[in-house]
């Protein structure tokens, strides 16, 4: 499934003007050139929340806090050499919080501190 596309406020701004000057929702999607279920959704939440403007909070939440970020920061710090697989034990272990291995990786990279192989001198 594709994403949707996000009109812009002015656009949405537009369509609930025409709204409000009596036009139907058929007429508003021949002028448009959209279609008239697009039509009724912007106006439907235009009715709900009496604005156009994009809703917050749209998006996947973060799963893990500035201090947790930081815990993990400083076991790293303390020894280079740990997995994320040991550190995700020790959250597990000491603070009883469950994150995923990818994620410890993820804010590693974020940080910074990136998984590098030394390479071998073959002499």
């Amino acid at each position: 499934m594709s994403k949707s596309k996000e009109y812009s406020e002015d656009f949405r701004q537009l369509i609930i003007q025409h709204h409000l000057m009596g036009k139907s929702l058929c007429e508003i999607a021949e002028i448009a050139r959209i279609a008239k279920s697009t039509v009724h959704s912007i106006v439907n939440i235009y009715q709900i929340t009496k604005t156009v403007k994009t809703i917050p909070g749209r998006g996947r939440k973060i799963k893990t806090t500035h201090i947790i970020d930081q815990v993990i920061i400083n076991k790293i710090r303390s020894n280079r050499r740990k997995s994320a697989k040991v550190i995700q034990n020790e959250l597990i272990n000491d603070l009883g919080i469950s994150i995923s291995e990818r994620t410890i990786q993820y804010h590693l990279n974020e940080s910074g501190y990136r998984g590098r192989v030394v390479r071998k001198n073959h002499w």
